[in-house]
């Protein structure tokens, strides 16, 4: 299973990055917006006329309360409250559970007012009050009390922008007010919104102009929302066209796009290298054709195109011909075409992920239909171009990979060294030190091969080639000097346990309240503040672990590293973090298993989550499917029980128990029996037939599917960290061990699978 982490909400952004998904649609967009320019159309206030109103607040404030936008979070004074008992707390949110299915079952106002009375008493989340109130108060369509609340939410905590503003069109609408809607609508900037509820209202005139508005200030849903009705309404106004034509393809609308865009090229002429708009705009239409499966249709519209070579074409449009041309090639198997518009493409544009994209476009095309000749030569093309994404990254350790197994050391040499050259991601350059290591060792270029591997672990030593880099030259796991990361002592500790206690209860109300995406947006907040108050986020972080919020403690403690550049070793401890460390040394050593290496398992899986369920129905810490369960339990003598899964000495328990059945069939080989854990054992069983399989560096690369690929490597990357961390006496770490040194030392550790590393 594949944990989703949280991501943050996006700041502000300027009209070009708002249009600017990602791929070819994102460039013809941002290119149509720059050269059209949205400035307003219809009869009524255009768009550059609207931004001035008087009506609106002025530039840099929110318009709802006019305060200057970006003031500073309030969060942290809640921290500093007096933190409720502990019964206490358990007692209020009990009881603001009852009144929060009491207000949506039983009507409002005796239990809305009763949840307003519970979140007061509850003053940690006393920011979060008035919009839960609000919350309950819009289906009602009580204008006034929603209006009052939102009114009274905080500058700086984002929840006005994120909730209150939409709480208000609802309200209105609740209450069968629509120009009331509308006006809260534009009063707060949500423009697609306005727009559509003006057209429910009959006013074509006004919604035009606010639709049009959508597409220049919201971006993203919204604007594909105001894109689609605006070309429901018609009659699209000349310089939208364009802009609502890529905004359809972007939404997927590809035959609106087509009919939207069609009459603009109809018995048009050849266009001049001059006139970059029509050459977007016919772009665009390409790219719907392509994406209805229709390669001709899209070669056509090349064919009006001014010719790529024209150097008065804009090099953007120049490049997405190109890239065009190679996918309508493909769809009609016109190799050589594509192969011919891709090597145009590459010169062009070398080392974008556009250009790396329809290369591997390409590649994939020749090998599922051929000739299969021609994939040297594509690979050739995408080395020199320069790859930037992991799959780029492994079609060339691939290829290096296959001539190190079939004993040409001098061809893997020299794809090692051109894919080093074309520069890149650091992930992937540390894979080609890594494997470029490999070859020199192999070839009996002991220093030439230290050189690399040296290297490889300088870049990134706790990743996994810089991890298996380290093993293989001997050095230690974690090193001695490495900093022990901020403490607090004395008066300044106890200030921060206070602050601790009371962000773990605003979570558990987090928990309770029925606001979507509450809890990550204060989960974001109380990241930030912990950050810009230093140690705090430390404390904050290991709490979240303790109180089982281990996500989101994990989570924090990448944040922490992103914010401080470094790592530390109480930092490393907090990603790698060890929760039911007792039960899980004693299930797996009663399994002959190294516990590290189930840590590691664990730490992918559910990072140490005790209930969680993955969307296939895999439940808790070791993520066991029921069905494997009751298996389990039955050839064990175990009672087996669905509801006990999310305990963590139930699961540990069968989890165990069935990893070391997946270790000892495949004579405990790591990579056997994580492939089989993730994908299944007859996966492996085909997979194990294959030449590859041979060396186990090589096979690693060459897992047919990429989750399984990425979750072998991981958890042995995993393994050596948890050892390393939390495999001294006590659970203390090993700092200046080597891998091995440790297992060694470790009371801990011990036990089946054998490293990746022996041979």
């Amino acid at each position: 299973m594949n944990v989703p982490t949280p991501t943050p909400e996006h700041g502000p952004m300027d009209l070009r990055q708002r249009l600017r998904p990602a791929g070819t649609v994102g460039g013809l967009l941002l290119l149509l917006v720059v050269l059209v320019g949205i400035t307003g159309s219809g009869t009524g206030t255009g768009a550059a006329e609207a931004a001035s109103s008087p009506e609106l607040a002025p530039s840099g404030t929110d318009p709802a309360t006019g305060a200057r936008v970006g003031t500073a979070d309030p969060v942290g004074e809640h921290l500093h409250l007096d933190p409720l008992a502990p019964e206490r707390e358990e007692a209020l949110l009990d009881s603001l559970r009852t009144a929060l299915r009491d207000a949506r079952d039983q009507g409002p106002r005796p239990s809305i007012a009763l949840v307003d009375h519970l979140l007061g008493e509850l003053a940690v989340v006393e920011d979060w009050r008035p919009l839960v109130v609000a919350e309950l108060l819009a289906p009602h369509g009580d204008t006034a009390g929603v209006r009052q609340r939102v009114a009274s939410l905080p500058e700086g905590s984002g929840l006005a922008e994120r909730w209150g503003h939409e709480l208000l069109v609802e309200a209105w609408s609740q209450a069968d007010d629509r120009p009331g809607a509308i006006r809260m609508a534009r009063d707060h900037g949500l423009w697609s919104r306005a727009g559509r509820l003006a057209l429910a209202e009959g006013d074509t005139s006004r919604a035009r102009d606010d639709l049009a508005r959508s597409l220049a200030e919201e971006g993203g849903s919204a604007a594909r929302a105001a894109a689609r009705a605006l070309h429901r309404l018609g009659d699209v106004p000349a310089e939208l066209v364009s802009p609502v034509g890529a905004l359809l393809l972007e939404a997927g609308d590809h035959q609106a796009a087509i009919t939207r865009l069609g009459p603009l090229l109809e018995g048009a002429p050849p266009l001049s290298g001059a006139d970059a708009e029509s050459a977007a705009a016919r772009l665009v239409v390409a790219e719907a054709h392509l994406a209805l499966g229709r390669g001709a249709e899209a070669q056509a519209t090349l064919a009006t195109l001014p010719d790529p070579g024209d150097s008065s074409v804009p090099r953007r449009v120049r490049a997405d011909a190109h890239a065009v041309a190679v996918r309508a090639a493909l769809l009609r198997n016109q190799v050589t075409e594509a192969e011919r518009a891709a090597m145009a493409l590459a010169e062009l544009d070398p080392g974008t992920a556009r250009t790396e994209e329809v290369l591997l476009e390409l590649l994939r095309h020749v090998r599922a239909r051929g000739p299969a000749h021609r994939e040297p030569h594509i690979l050739g093309l995408l080395a020199s171009s320069g790859v930037r994404s992991s799959t780029g990254e492994l079609e060339l350790v691939r290829q290096g990979a296959e001539l190190y197994l079939a004993g040409d050391l001098t061809g893997a040499g020299a794809t090692f060294q051109e894919f080093l050259a074309g520069g890149g991601r650091t992930a992937g350059l540390q894979q080609a030190r890594y494997w470029t290591g490999l070859v020199h060792e192999r070839k009996g270029e002991l220093e030439a091969a230290r050189d690399q591997l040296e290297a490889a672990w300088a870049l990134d030593p706790y990743s996994f080639y810089g991890l298996f880099a380290g093993e293989r030259l001997g050095l230690p796991v974690l090193p001695d000097d490495l900093p022990s990361g901020p403490h607090a002592e004395g008066a300044e500790r106890d200030a921060l346990e206070r602050q601790v206690r009371n962000a773990l209860t605003r979570l558990r109300v987090h928990q309770v309240v029925p606001t979507s995406g509450s809890f990550a947006h204060e989960v974001e907040r109380l990241t930030a503040h912990g950050i810009a108050e230093g140690v705090l986020a430390y404390e904050l972080a290991e709490a979240l672990i303790e109180a089982e919020f281990p996500i989101q403690g994990i989570v924090m403690g990448r944040d922490i590293r992103r914010a401080e550049g470094e790592w530390n070793l109480r930092l490393l401890r907090i990603v790698h973090p060890l929760p039911h460390r007792e039960a899980l040394v004693r299930h797996a050593r009663a399994q002959g298993l190294d516990p590290f290496f189930v840590a590691g398992l664990i730490r992918q899986e559910s990072m140490f989550h005790p209930t969680i369920q993955s969307s296939a129905g895999a439940v808790g810490l070791m993520q066991i499917m029921p069905g494997t369960a009751r298996e389990v339990a039955a050839s064990q003598g175990i009672r087996y029980s669905a509801a006990q899964l999310g305990d963590p000495e139930y699961n540990l328990r069968l989890g165990t128990r069935f990893l070391a059945q997946m270790v000892r069939r495949y004579d405990g080989r790591a990579e056997d029996a994580l492939s089989a854990y993730n994908a299944g054992p007859s996966r492996i069983n085909q997979w194990r037939q294959r030449d590859v399989w041979g060396d186990r560096d090589v096979f690693m690369e060459f897992i047919p599917f990429a989750e399984t690929r990425h979750y072998v490597k991981v958890v042995q990357q995993y393994a050596r960290m948890y050892a390393a961390l939390w495999g001294c006496e006590d659970f203390q770490p090993c700092t200046g061990l080597s891998y091995d040194a440790v297992l060694a030392r470790s009371p801990h550790a011990g036990g089946a699978p054998s490293s990746a590393l022996a041979r």
